[in-house]
């Protein structure tokens, strides 16, 4: 399945309680490397407020308000030359890989 095919699989849901439990188990697909760096990247726009001023209240107030545009600003590579991206140790064991249990 493509990006796009995913997105919309994981976004079609009645309510925000499904859109995250559909993100939680594609999530399970990913390699946990690359979920940690987009997470660390996505916190560290959430700190700095480069996409939004407010920390402790949701902005804009209703998912309905959050655009394209601003989901991709998350996302978007930090405008900091001394911002350095998360990069994980090599695993010790290769061929040993957690599993999610749920």
């Amino acid at each position: 399945m493509d990006r796009l095919e995913t997105i919309n699989e994981c976004f079609c849901k009645e309510t925000v309680e499904e859109i995250l439990l559909s993100l939680i188990r594609e999530g399970r697909k990913q390699r946990l490397d690359l979920c940690m760096a987009r997470e660390y990247l996505v916190c560290a726009h959430v700190v700095r407020g480069t996409v939004s001023n407010d920390f402790f209240e949701w902005e804009p107030s209703q998912l309905c308000q959050v655009g394209e545009e601003m989901v991709d600003k998350f996302y978007a590579e930090l405008d900091d030359e001394d911002f350095e991206c998360l990069q994980l140790p090599a695993r010790l064991s290769p061929g040993t890989e957690a599993r999610a249990k749920l």
